[in-house]
């Protein structure tokens, strides 16, 4: 009974080393593949911030050109404006030189 116990407590060794050994092994592979994916979500989160300073910059951009737009349609405005009063400025001439003429 003695050499039995012997035996079963050698297999028990063995297998509670072998399974510490598959165990070292796994944590081991944890490990990396932790360190993997921690390396991929640093990346991520840089190109994150990178497309997010880049919709800034565009957002930044696109204003500046909104503002732009509205300064050269109030020039407009008043071109078209300055382009009817120079129109019926001449218009009044007109009809002014042609009633001074009939007098």
């Amino acid at each position: 009974m003695t050499i039995m116990n012997k035996n079963l407590n050698t297999k028990l060794e063995e297998l509670h080393g072998f399974q510490a050994i598959d165990t070292n092994v796994a944590l081991t592979e944890i490990r990396s593949q932790l360190h993997e994916l921690t390396k991929s979500v640093e990346s991520c989160q840089s190109e994150v911030y990178d497309v997010k300073h880049d919709m800034m910059t565009i957002k930044s951009e696109i204003d500046s050109v909104q503002f732009v737009k509205e300064e050269i349609d109030d020039i407009r405005d008043s071109l078209f404006r300055l382009e009817a009063d120079g129109n019926q400025k001449h218009l009044i001439s007109i009809i002014s030189s042609s009633k001074c003429k009939s007098d």
